[in-house]
């Protein structure tokens, strides 16, 4: 069960990372920018 726990652990490392990332670029204006928004739905900082 170790291994399912670390693994837990570094996924959510990476996705704070990633997180980090992108609120430091500012992806998601650079989205808007490219005209790459949706009406409803899923986000798409959430979907890229």
């Amino acid at each position: 069960m170790k291994i399912i726990t670390q693994d837990y652990q570094n996924d959510k490392m990476v996705s704070s990372s990633i997180k980090g990332f992108f609120k430091k670029y500012k992806i998601s204006a650079l989205l808007k920018e490219s005209n790459a928004y949706k009406s409803k739905g899923i986000p798409v900082i959430a979907i890229f």
